[in-house]
Formats: C-alpha cells, sequence, structure tokens
C-alpha cells in the first residue's frame, strides 16, 4: 500500500475535523460516530480511526466560540436573555447537551472542563456576580433541555 505525504494526510484530516464539525452541528453528538463520518467522507471506518483516537479532537477550539457568539455578556439580564432566546438555537443547545452529558459520565473530558471554566472566566470578566448567574442558567438550562 503507498504511503500519502504529509500534505495529503493534513488535508484528510482538514476534511474529517469539517466532517466532525458539520455532523456535530446539524445532528447532535450521538450522530458523530466513526461509521457516520467514514460514510460522509466516503473512506472506511478504519481509515477515520487511523485519525483519531477520539472523536473529540476535531471539535476543539471550534465550538467555544459558536457557543459565545449567541451571548451578550453586557449585563445580568442581557445574559440571562440571549441565554433563554440561544436555547431555541439547535447548535446551541447540541454544545450544552454534550457538555451536561460528558459532565455527567464516569469521565469528563479535558475539553468539556476547560470550556466550562473559559465560559465562567470570560463571563466573570464581564458581569460582577455572574457565577451565580451561570449556576443558575446551567440548572435551569438542565430542566428546560428535559422538558423537551
Amino acid at each position: 500500500m503507498a504511503k500519502i505525504s504529509k500534505e495529503a494526510k493534513a488535508e484528510m484530516k482538514r476534511k474529517l475535523d469539517e466532517i466532525i464539525l458539520n455532523i456535530f452541528l446539524e445532528e447532535g453528538w450521538h450522530h458523530v460516530t466513526y461509521g457516520n463520518v467514514a460514510a460522509a467522507a466516503d473512506i472506511r471506518r478504519s481509515t477515520v480511526q487511523g485519525y483519531y483516537t477520539e472523536l473529540g479532537e476535531a471539535l476543539r477550539g471550534k465550538i467555544f466560540p459558536i457557543f459565545l457568539s449567541h451571548l451578550d455578556l453586557s449585563s445580568h439580564k442581557s445574559l440571562r436573555t440571549s441565554w433563554a432566546k440561544a436555547l431555541d438555537d439547535k447548535q446551541f443547545r447540541y454544545i450544552l447537551q454534550m457538555l451536561i452529558a460528558n459532565a455527567a459520565s464516569e469521565a469528563p473530558n479535558e475539553m468539556s472542563k476547560q470550556g466550562m471554566e473559559k465560559l465562567f472566566e470570560m463571563v466573570g470578566v464581564k458581569i460582577d456576580g455572574a457565577e451565580a448567574v451561570l449556576h443558575q442558567l446551567l440548572g435551569e438550562t438542565v430542566i428546560r433541555l428535559l422538558e423537551r
């Protein structure tokens, strides 16, 4: 079997990263599987597995900006209002669903922990007492997601 060049491998990785992000944003994390990624890329599942030990790696640095773009950090009220409105957006919900599911797992991954820390840090810089507001919003989010 012929070896592929570093450039071809890097290009395939970029393509797979994009496919994973698109599947996640359109269908949610539970649809991001090796099989679905392979089907979308028209390659073998084992090829995808050769690029990723964990498919979430493809989302690193990509979903936090999407999440944050839904929020108005100018005041407590604007954060609450923008968060409530953002819950109607499927991408925002998919990000929260992934985060909550990961937090509830046996071993939450570092990417989720870092994302949560970054959220609290960024909101805390902009809004005094933001930690309490975020705790309330996250709790209310779990209840609202269960009501769907």
